[in-house]
């Protein structure tokens, strides 16, 4: 049952439309949405070609079934990274910790300097090792100080819920991301299906985008088994927040996998450093509702999308 609710949620995650403006106000094709309040425009003046990056919040309309919310902001999309990494430290993970280690520091050495970085450990329970680090010597020291916990199994929902929330009530003014390192063993967190339910509604409506790495344990090829809580939760929240998932086989080297990952963060911030990040306002709790944006601004064309990934 659990599976089934993980892969509703999956299919909820939003996509791409675009936008032609001729002169005033224009319309865009009908997207169902979610309550996120956010979204990404990219504008070219029309003539040029050339990238328009001074719109302003006077200029934008969001409507959804046709009522006006109010926008809150608008600004460059490309805002500073708040990243959070979720490290599997418990049994399943045990005989390939060292090398975790060594591939969580080629991650953070390929990321940009002085950007907030944070560890969360994940056994036997939730907890912080670094928060908001910017020096790379104190984020090589943190990676250092992560310990195995051999005889404790994960609480991946439960580290998810805690860095979410953190990450949730940090400035609207950066751009937060969580990377999942993971093992496929036993998740021991409590109420698994409410957990997940609360938490991929707070990854959208807060921005935060979610890349996994989970390590899955040899098995024969005809050998059919389920998919485990790491998988099925990090395959979801990559899916639904515009992230990445890779899986390789425990014991792997995970130099290249999470140098792949901080290389897609910085991929990321070229794409957004072109477009407009536009927060709008909406009720707790609204369902899906038809959305329509309009830029009132002479001789633009523009592309709107909910994930920052123009077409």
């Amino acid at each position: 049952m659990a599976q089934t609710r993980w892969r509703a949620c999956k299919r909820t995650a939003g996509g791409w439309i675009g936008l032609t403006l001729a002169f005033a106000v224009s319309g865009v094709h009908p997207l169902p949405v979610h309550a996120q309040g956010r979204l990404y425009v990219q504008v070219f003046d029309r003539r040029t070609g050339a990238i328009v990056d001074d719109l302003r919040k006077a200029e934008v309309v969001v409507r959804v079934d046709g009522v006006a919310y109010p926008v809150l902001d608008v600004r460059g999309a490309n805002l500073p990274i708040t990243l959070t990494v979720l490290v599997d430290n418990g049994g399943a993970a045990s005989r390939a910790f060292s090398r975790m280690q060594d591939g969580l520091r080629a991650f953070f050495d390929r990321l940009r300097a002085n950007q907030s970085m944070s560890l969360l450990a994940l056994s036997p329970r939730p907890r912080w090792v670094l928060r908001a680090a910017l020096d790379r010597g104190e984020i090589r020291d943190g990676v250092d100080r992560i310990a195995v916990e051999s005889d404790s199994s994960t609480r991946l929902l439960d580290g998810l819920v805690e860095a979410s929330e953190w990450l949730a009530a940090g400035s609207q003014l950066q751009r937060p991301v969580i990377v999942i390192v993971s093992a496929d063993g036993t998740d021991s967190s409590a109420d698994l299906v409410a957990k997940f339910d609360s938490l991929i509604e707070r990854v959208q409506r807060n921005g935060i985008t979610v890349h996994t790495l989970v390590m899955s344990t040899p098995r024969p090829a005809s050998f059919e088994r389920r998919m485990s809580v790491p998988e099925a939760v990090g395959r979801d929240l990559s899916s639904a927040t515009g992230g990445s998932y890779t899986s390789i086989l425990l014991g792997s080297s995970l130099d290249q996998p999470l140098v792949d990952i901080a290389e897609r963060i910085r991929s990321r911030s070229r794409v957004l450093a072109t477009q407009h990040l536009v927060r709008y306002e909406r009720p707790e709790g609204e369902g899906p509702g038809s959305l329509r944006v309009s830029i009132i601004r002479f001789g633009v064309r523009s592309t709107v999308t909910t994930d920052g990934k123009p077409p």
